[in-house]
């Protein structure tokens, strides 16, 4: 199946007055498709430390704001960078800082001493917790995660469920992250209406093309058994 180069090669037939490189590169064109296409919430861009978890952020007293860098999750051995935290986990048992910090609004009842929602991934069960706030990567930075509440210092009490972005194709030794089966029939067209875009100024249409596309990998990356289960507690009177 088409490497960067091949994808490259497809896009000249199309791109009369372009060039691979440069302001009007058609590399970039590639790179912003790919971006579109896996920055979605997809089962199979789920971020997983090697040892089978979700990475987690310690944190310091009295520190509420907190970037969520590759270093910072310690995922430089596995290379990830991330562009969004959807939810941030706990798992039991609940340190006591942890617990001092949990309450009854935020889905935790005391003769339980638990959250009632419990969820699993990757066959470890977490537990949603409701008091942070999460923000997306912008312009190649990073997420950022901050508490209402004073967090305490903690190493690995708040896990969270993010999503991978892709490494950037800013050269053609790096070939896409999307999967080959998809490369003809989604990566391609999705690069090929925004360099319409570009070239024509039909943003609405091209834009409504590409939704369509954006749709079609999300299911796509969403198929089969991902390893995600989850369960309602039952409450007992």
């Amino acid at each position: 199946m088409p490497s960067t180069v091949q994808l490259l090669n497809k896009m000249e037939m199309n791109a009369e007055g372009w060039n691979r490189l440069g302001e009007k590169g058609l590399i970039g064109i590639l790179n912003d498709a790919q971006n579109l296409l896996l920055r979605q919430e997809a089962a199979q861009r789920i971020v997983y430390r090697n040892d089978g978890f979700f990475p987690y952020i310690p944190t310091q007293d009295e520190v509420y704001k907190y970037e969520l860098s590759q270093s910072a999750l310690d995922l430089v051995t596995e290379n990830i960078n991330i562009w969004r935290v959807s939810q941030v986990l706990v798992r039991p048992p609940f340190s006591s800082q942890l617990m001092s910090i949990i309450s009854v609004d935020y889905g935790i009842y005391p003769e339980l001493r638990q959250p009632i929602q419990p969820m699993e991934f990757n066959g470890i069960e977490y537990f949603r917790f409701h008091q942070a706030k999460c923000t997306d990567a912008l312009y190649g930075g990073n997420p950022t995660i901050t508490f209402p509440t004073n967090p305490g210092v903690t190493v690995n009490d708040f896990y969270l469920l993010c999503y991978a972005d892709p490494a950037q194709i800013i050269s053609e030794a790096i070939n896409p992250e999307i999967p080959e089966q998809y490369h003809y029939t989604i990566f391609l067209p999705t690069a090929l209406a925004l360099l319409e875009a570009h070239q024509n100024g039909n943003w609405a249409e091209s834009m409504a093309k590409i939704d369509v596309l954006k749709k079609n990998m999300l299911s796509e990356l969403n198929e089969g058994d991902q390893g995600e289960v989850y369960t309602i507690t039952r409450i007992e009177d």
